[in-house]
């Protein structure tokens, strides 16, 4: 007499393909969480190279002495801390500009813009 055959799957191969799932969804699902970080640090430098650049033609098209170093400023609905430096090229009148942009409160900067500007003698 023949025995009937079994159909479907075993307890444990039931088993290995609910680990083989489970491990390949954490493996997604960490992926997407350091995609979302890296987006959301690549929009705050792009943000703060706008800031930057906004500041740096400020600085080219005002001819005061006026002009404070250090100013904090909103866009994008969030404050950033803004300053500037010039320090003298070689060519009489004409400076090179940094431009460093952060998020108020941090202690990194989000965005550095360096450009070379001039003054009329």
């Amino acid at each position: 007499m023949e025995t009937p055959k079994q159909q479907g799957f075993t307890l444990i191969e039931v088993m290995v393909a609910l680990a083989v799932v489970s491990i390949s969804l954490l493996a997604l699902t960490q992926g997407l969480g350091q995609f979302v970080f890296h987006q959301a640090g690549l929009q705050e430098r792009v943000a703060a190279t706008w800031v930057a650049q906004n500041r740096l033609v400020e600085l080219r098209y005002t001819q005061t002495d006026s002009i404070e170093a250090q100013k904090t400023e909103k866009m994008f609905g969030q404050q950033w801390e803004v300053e500037f430096s010039t320090e003298p090229t070689l060519i009489p009148n004409v400076f090179k500009v940094t431009v460093n942009a952060r998020l108020e409160g941090a202690n990194r900067n989000s965005a550095t813009v360096v450009s070379i500007t001039g003054q009329e003698p």
